[in-house]
Formats: C-alpha cells, sequence, structure tokens
C-alpha cells in the first residue's frame, strides 16, 4: 500500500543543487536552487547550512528585540549564543542540496523561472525547503537577499572574496518606512528578473565566487545559457514579499507571466491605484489559516475587485503563517517565541506548495486555459494530497 505521502513526491524528478550569485555591479544577491543529477550528501554537516551565518541569527535578535541598543557586555554575550546557536544548528539545520552541483542534462526542455522575494526580516534561505521542492520539479528559483533594511541580514562580496553583511535596520514598524522598503525591494527584484536574462543570454559577469566555489561555481553560471524558460518567468512572494510582489506587478506588468503568493501582507499599502493595477496577470494566492481575515481583507478585496477572472485562491488549514518557511527547522524550539507555527506536518505541506505551483505555472495559467479549467487542474493536485493535508480547499 502507498504511503499517504506518495501522491506528493510523484513528481519529484531531480535532485537540487545550489549556488550563491551577486552580478556585478546589480546590487543584488541570491541563492538560486536548480535541478541535478548529483544526490545530496547522506550527512548532514555536508550540506549548505539553512542559516547562512552566525550574524543572521544576530540579525534576527535586532529585528525581535533591537539588541543594538542594549550595553556592549549584553551585545557580547548576544553575540556569542549567536556564534555558538549558529555553529549548533549549522549540523541539525542544513538544506537537502550541493552547493555548486552541475545543472542537470539538458533535455531539450526549457526550465521554469521564478524570482522569490523573501518576508520581513527573512534572508535567501529563509524558503529554501519550498525552493528544493520547485528544484527538485524543474525550476530554477532565484531568491533575492534583500539590502532594504528587512533582511535580518543581508550580504554582499567584498575585497579578496570576503563577504560582508549589513544586519536589519529598526525602524520601529511603521507602514511609511515598509513602503519605503518596497520601493527597494521592486527595483530588486526586477534587477533579479534581468539577471535571468542576462544567465540565460550568456551575458553576464559575477562580481563573486563565494567561498569554495572557484571554476566550479562558474562553470554552473555559465551552463544556464539557452537553458532558462526566461521569457515566462513566474515571481513569487512571501508576506513582505508578497506584498512588494504585488507592488512589482503593478509597476511592472510585463515582466513576469504569472505571480504566486505565499501569505501576503498588504496592510501597509495607503496607494488605491497599486492595488487595481496589482496581479493583472494570473494569480495564485496560498493561505494559511485565518490570514487576512482581518485588516488585511480591506486592501486584498480592493486587488480582487479588479482581477477577479485570473485570481485564483487556495487555503491550507491547519497551517500557520511562518510554515510557509524554514522556521521550525533552523529555529528549534525558539521558534515558539515569534509564533504562527501551526501543526500541519511540515514536509508534506511544502511539498504541496510546490506541487500546486509547479501545476499553476505549466497548466492553469496558460492563456488559453478558462478558468474553469484551471480550478480542475489544481483541484486534482488538492485532491491527490488529501491523504497528508485533509484540509486544503480552494476558492
Amino acid at each position: 500500500m502507498p504511503s499517504p505521502t506518495a501522491a506528493l513526491n510523484d513528481d519529484r524528478r531531480h535532485h537540487v543543487g545550489c549556488i550563491d550569485y551577486e552580478p556585478c555591479d546589480a546590487g543584488v544577491t541570491m541563492r538560486v536552487f536548480y535541478p541535478t543529477s548529483m544526490t545530496s550528501s547522506m550527512f548532514s554537516a555536508l550540506r549548505p547550512a539553512n542559516v547562512p551565518h552566525w550574524k543572521y541569527y544576530y540579525g534576527m535578535l535586532v529585528f525581535q528585540f533591537n539588541v543594538q541598543r542594549a550595553n556592549a557586555l549584553v551585545r557580547f554575550v548576544v553575540v556569542c549564543a549567536c556564534r555558538l546557536g549558529w555553529l549548533v544548528m549549522r549540523f541539525i539545520a542544513t538544506i537537502n542540496a550541493t552547493m555548486n552541483a552541475p545543472l542537470v542534462a539538458d533535455d531539450g526542455e526549457k526550465l521554469d523561472v521564478i524570482v522569490f522575494s523573501h518576508g520581513l526580516s527573512g534572508f535567501r534561505t529563509c524558503n529554501a525547503n519550498v525552493a528544493c521542492e520547485l528544484a527538485a520539479r524543474g525550476c530554477v528559483v532565484f531568491c533575492v537577499e534583500h539590502r532594504d533594511g528587512s533582511a535580518t541580514a543581508s550580504a554582499s562580496s567584498g575585497e579578496n572574496r570576503s563577504v560582508q553583511y549589513q544586519l536589519y535596520k529598526p525602524t520601529g514598524g511603521t507602514h511609511e518606512s515598509r513602503r519605503v522598503q518596497t520601493k527597494v525591494r521592486v527595483t530588486e527584484t526586477l534587477t533579479c528578473a534581468k539577471c535571468v536574462d542576462d544567465l540565460d543570454s550568456g551575458d553576464f559577469v559575477s562580481r563573486n565566487i563565494w567561498r569554495g566555489g572557484g571554476g566550479r561555481a562558474q562553470r554552473v553560471l555559465d551552463s544556464f545559457k539557452g537553458r532558462l524558460n526566461a521569457d515566462s518567468k513566474t515571481l513569487c512572494g512571501f508576506s513582505f514579499g508578497g506584498g512588494s510582489s504585488c507592488a512589482t506587478t503593478a509597476q511592472a506588468p510585463t515582466v513576469f507571466a504569472r505571480c504566486v503568493l505565499f501569505d501576503h501582507w498588504l496592510e501597509y499599502f495607503n496607494d488605491d491605484d497599486i492595488l487595481t493595477s496589482a496581479c493583472s496577470m494570473p494569480t495564485l494566492s496560498l493561505l494559511s489559516e485565518n490570514w487576512g481575515s482581518s485588516k488585511l481583507a480591506v486592501n486584498n478585496t480592493t486587488m480582487l475587485t479588479a482581477n477577479t477572472r485570473t485570481f485564483y485562491k487556495v487555503t491550507i488549514n491547519g497551517a500557520k503563517h511562518h510554515d510557509f518557511s524554514d522556521v521550525r527547522a533552523f529555529l528549534g524550539l525558539a521558534r515558539n517565541v515569534i509564533g504562527m507555527v501551526g501543526v500541519v506536518n511540515i514536509h508534506a505541506m511544502h511539498a504541496f506548495v510546490a506541487k500546486i505551483t509547479v501545476d499553476f505555472i505549466r497548466n492553469a495559467s496558460n492563456v488559453q486555459v478558462s478558468r474553469d479549467d484551471a480550478q480542475r487542474s489544481m483541484g486534482r493536485v488538492i485532491a491527490q494530497c488529501k491523504a497528508s493535508l485533509p484540509d486544503v480547499r480552494m476558492h
């Protein structure tokens, strides 16, 4: 008898490789996840860490408690704790992928492209498990690490292959500050889209081949030439990244062919013109239980009213906001501090999110497919996954 999760993984075709990429003078860093034939190490310690550096843990504490304002002794203790915590979690919370693995062999089919925008206090590997699930299904996922001050930390290359880190910038959490950051995020997202085009054409210069990469990493980047479905990109965003993705589609409606939103946060918007212009292309909204049932609803309704024909909504009951990310893995028991963690099987949820996203990209969002046929296609995915996620609903 097949296991309940068999239907979730029946479309996984590949192992997963990943690479850090910072194009020359682009002002953006990303972790790229892609399909490979190379199996990841069976030893967790040899896989990439879910949290790239101890400073990301420190940035989380800046976000939660603004520890930068504490005295020197407290900051010293916090730094030591973050270093020690990272050294431990680096061997426990890892990504099931291989750094700088070769791209899967060319079978004549272009690889689907997804540009992913992380949430508030996120970073380029904060949603790595979903990105790996997408890559295993033949997608290339460009996870942007935003430098607008909303990431726990953001990395950039320094001299002699050193890496510099910018920590989260406390703003008081005002909506005005989020609107300012959104403008930066839109620019960075569009820059990433241009970088996809450059990789596909082979017209790029990598500013850095980070530690351990060397010629092997350069060969991986070179291998993307001619392999990407760059004319049909998907924009995907989680939480604040979902809100900034909506703003991106409003400002540049032709850059992306479709949009996928995970618990998109729109509460800080005050411009109805952006909301009514956003997501004019086919858009899939995946929501955790009760997300958007209060303050978000007004702005969400404004956006939906303008785009009812091409907007699809799926709710995963039993899931909470941070279940879209890897918080359960890299925070351990400390995840209870931030909350918003549900009761679903997290591996099943991430596989389902990838599975329905891929169906949306390849089937449901096709302009020649009617709304009814699109809903039936995604409905079949929901039915296949019912044994592992019994309460998923399409609206």
